[in-house]
Formats: structure tokens, C-alpha cells, sequence
């Protein structure tokens, strides 16, 4: 079975589990968020939702991707602010603050963020 207050009875879409295991992230248009579809993120560990305020617009949010450790999420946006319909945003969990991006973006649409990061061994 779902952990507790995971799964709702809206669209619940589009999963994408952190590197580590602990961090699901996932698309919803489940009452409380800021648009019509947003990011939301479960803690697998303490099994319970957890808040991602300045992540989510009243446009549509899409695509989540993380970083292993959770920390970093990339997600698709058709905000009204951006330089295209359809652009990439990167959000810091622990800043709780979306990460300037310049030049990342243009007017076409981007799609489909995936996160990597690789470590020196």
C-alpha cells in the first residue's frame, strides 16, 4: 500500500524518486496548491508532504526532476513571468528559493529537466 497522504483522488502525475530514496516528487492538481497543476514533494522517510513555498505559480507545473540528495528539484513551468510558454526553474529545498537560471531559458519551450550530479571519487 501508499504511504499515508500520498496518493489523493485528483491527477496525481508524473513521479521522480530522488537518488537516495528518501524524496518523491510529483505533479497533482490536488486542493492547496498554487495553479492548476503543481510540484509537490513526499518524504518517504517521515512519510508526510512536505512544503516547497516560492516553487509553485498559479501556472502549470510539470516535469520534476531531483538531485540524489533531494535538495534540488528542476521542474517545467508555464508561469506568466517567463521568457517562453513552457521554461526550466531550479528550486533549492533547504533555501526554500528558486535558483537564478540567466540565459537558461528562451523564448521557444523547454521541456523535461533531469538532474546529475557527479562527485569526485
Amino acid at each position: 500500500t501508499a504511504p499515508p497522504g500520498l496518493n489523493s483522488r485528483h491527477m496525481d502525475t508524473e513521479p521522480a524518486l530522488s537518488g537516495d530514496g528518501r524524496w518523491l516528487a510529483f505533479v497533482s492538481d490536488r486542493p492547496g496548491g498554487a495553479g492548476a497543476r503543481d510540484i509537490w514533494l513526499y518524504d518517504l522517510q517521515e512519510q508526510q508532504l512536505v512544503e516547497l513555498p516560492g516553487l509553485n505559480s498559479v501556472g502549470q507545473e510539470q516535469s520534476p526532476a531531483l538531485t540524489a540528495d533531494g535538495r534540488f528539484l528542476a521542474f517545467v513551468s508555464e508561469r506568466l513571468d517567463g521568457a517562453g510558454e513552457r521554461d526550466i526553474y531550479l528550486y533549492d529545498r533547504v533555501r526554500q528559493s528558486l535558483v537564478p537560471t540567466p540565459e537558461l531559458n528562451s523564448p521557444e519551450d523547454e521541456y523535461d529537466p533531469v538532474l546529475l550530479v557527479i562527485e569526485d571519487q
